[in-house]
Formats: structure tokens, C-alpha cells, sequence
């Protein structure tokens, strides 16, 4: 079993306002991680500003797709990021945008998408991406139109002059019988799927907050046909992160009427902190993606397993605060498949 590294220096994806643009990766090894580094060069006119999580705005979507429509990955860089920091226990670089006058400025952020159920490991081969398998496999990343982008995504007074991603893979090249050893038999081709190589998938799902909701009673169902590990959950309000707009989470089996865990909102991430070794106080600057963001770990029930099961048989319950007309939850539900 041999590990590499491959710098995609020929495919690098530089910024296109309001476009989506897509690179095919390599198909020859089987993909751990995609890691990516956004440089990006900016004036600030006058004394500006700069809004929440300034230039990671500037990747509003990021997909990957195998066979025309395994979507494998589906995330905005703004909640990646953050993401990383949980699992890595510590914030990923980022050097954000200036709010003063300034020309010619130039910030960086990374990220890292992982296929592999122990973040940490480095050489974790539980669920590595069977890239040499595929058909196709595409990476695509949508930007924001250029005056949504700028004027209110990035901050007022701020004008992209340029920004580039470059990607980078760590791979693995497996024999025949390292392959059968590790994952088994294949079992279905469409969409690849062997015995024992548990594919994680990580898709975005957002639903609107209409109201305020006691006793957990804004429901979100769960996905049918998988089994799901964790739900990353993203609170927002007023078009912003919020801590306020949600208090409490549970988890239930509206179809045995059965409470599977419930967890208060504050208490769901200090648990956070303490089980993802951050150091940092959720407040601290450094810290500040994590405002609300937490993570609704299924673990200790040994996972929620929707294989079998209807849209709607288990559900999140979430009591709320009232909302304004721009509050809503953006859930990440990582399963396996």
C-alpha cells in the first residue's frame, strides 16, 4: 500500500463572478483527501467592511460528483471550514480580509475534504474514494455574481482583483489483494459500492425557520437508505450565525414514538470543544466559526441506521426562538453508504 502526493498545478480554478466551474480529478489511485488553498487579492476602497467569514464567501458551493450523479460532496467553503476546525481541533489558516483602506492585499484560506472516518489518522484507509473506478469524477465550485459577491458577500467597498484555488490529492495505489483485503468484493457498479468500504457522503439541506417552535417542535427528517454517523448543523438568523435562534435538539422515532437523545444547544457545544480538543473558548476571535455551529454526534446510539426506513420514520425535533424572515438551518447529514 503506497501513499503519494499530487499538486493539480495544472488545474487550477481561478475566479469567474456568478459562473460554476468545474475540473475533472485523476481516476488512476484511490483519493484519501482533497486538500485546497484559495489565495485571493483584494483592494478595500475607503474605510469598508467586512462581513461574516469575509473571502470564504467567495466559494458558494464546492461538489463532488462521480458517474454524472454520485453526488459524493456538497458544501459551501463557510461551512467546510469550520467543519475542518471541529474535527481537527484547531482553526484551519485563514488571513481574512482588511477593513481599511488598503490595495493590493492578499488573503488565504484552506481546506480539507476527507474520505476517511477518523479525520486525525493520517493514514486511515476506512473509506478512501475508489477514484480509479469511476467513469468520471468531477470537482466543481460555483461563485457568487460579482456584486452579490463583493458589495454583501465579502464585505462592502471590497473588489476581488484576482483568486485562485489549487488542489491538492493524497492518494493510494492498492494491489489487487490489498483492495480485497480492505473493501471486499465490489457489489454494485452503479453507484460503485464494495463489501466493506463504507462511503461517506457529505450533502447540504437547508429548511426555513418560520416560526418560534416550543418542545422541539420544528422537524427535520432525516434521509432514507443510508446510515448516518453525525448531523452538522448550522443555525442562522438574521442572516447571520446565530446561538439564540435554537435551544434545544432531539432526536426521535416518530415511528416507534421513541426519544433517541435530546441535548440542549450551549451544552451540544461545549461537548464539542471538550471531545474535539479545542482549546479556545467558543467566543475567542480565532474561534469565531464555531458561533452557530454544532455538531449532533449519533455515536453513542451506535448511529442512526435509516437502511429500511421512510422519509420521515426519524426526525430532528428543534425548539426555537422567533425568527426574522432569514432564519434557517443548514444541516449536513454525514452518512455512509
Amino acid at each position: 500500500m503506497k501513499s503519494s502526493i499530487r499538486v493539480l498545478s495544472d488545474k487550477k480554478i481561478s475566479y469567474l463572478p456568478g459562473e460554476t466551474v468545474s475540473i475533472d480529478l485523476p481516476r488512476d489511485k484511490w483519493i484519501q483527501k482533497i486538500m485546497g488553498r484559495l489565495v485571493v487579492n483584494y483592494d478595500t476602497g475607503g474605510a469598508g467592511s467586512v462581513a461574516e467569514d469575509g473571502v470564504l464567501n467567495l466559494i458558494k458551493q464546492m461538489k463532488i460528483t462521480a458517474d454524472g450523479d454520485d453526488a459524493r460532496f456538497g458544501m459551501a467553503l463557510k461551512r467546510l471550514r469550520p467543519t475542518n476546525c471541529l474535527d481537527m481541533g484547531a482553526p484551519f489558516e485563514l488571513l481574512d480580509v482588511t477593513d481599511i483602506n488598503a490595495a493590493g492585499k492578499t488573503a488565504v484560506a484552506t481546506f480539507e475534504i476527507a474520505f476517511k472516518h477518523y479525520p486525525r489518522v493520517d493514514d486511515d484507509v476506512s473509506a478512501l474514494l475508489p477514484a480509479k473506478y469511476f467513469g468520471s469524477l468531477q470537482y466543481s465550485v460555483t461563485f457568487p455574481p460579482e456584486t452579490v459577491g463583493v458589495a454583501l458577500e465579502v464585505g462592502a467597498d471590497q473588489t476581488i482583483n484576482t483568486a485562485v484555488l489549487t488542489l491538492t490529492l493524497k492518494e493510494y495505489e492498492l494491489s489487487a489483494s490489498e483492495e480485497n483485503q480492505l473493501y471486499g468484493r465490489m457489489t454494485t457498479s452503479n453507484p460503485i459500492r464494495f463489501e466493506r468500504n463504507l462511503a461517506i457522503y457529505r450533502n447540504e439541506e437547508t429548511k426555513t425557520i418560520d416560526g418560534a417552535y416550543a418542545d422541539y417542535g420544528f422537524s427535520v427528517e432525516l434521509p432514507p437508505g443510508c446510515f448516518l454517523l453525525r448531523s452538522l448543523i448550522f443555525a442562522n438568523d438574521a442572516g447571520a450565525r446565530s446561538d439564540s435562534i435554537v435551544t434545544g435538539i432531539k432526536l426521535r422515532d416518530a415511528q416507534e414514538l421513541k426519544d433517541l437523545k435530546s441535548e440542549d444547544w450551549e451544552a451540544l457545544q461545549a461537548r464539542d470543544k471538550q471531545e474535539y480538543g479545542l482549546a479556545l473558548p467558543l467566543e475567542a476571535a480565532s474561534n469565531r466559526t464555531l458561533v452557530g455551529f454544532g455538531s449532533f454526534d449519533y455515536k453513542e446510539i451506535q448511529g442512526v441506521d435509516m437502511r429500511g426506513r421512510k422519509k420521515g420514520d426519524v426526525v430532528l425535533g428543534f425548539t426555537t426562538t422567533t425568527p426574522t424572515p432569514i432564519s434557517n438551518l443548514i444541516m449536513i447529514h454525514e452518512k455512509v453508504a
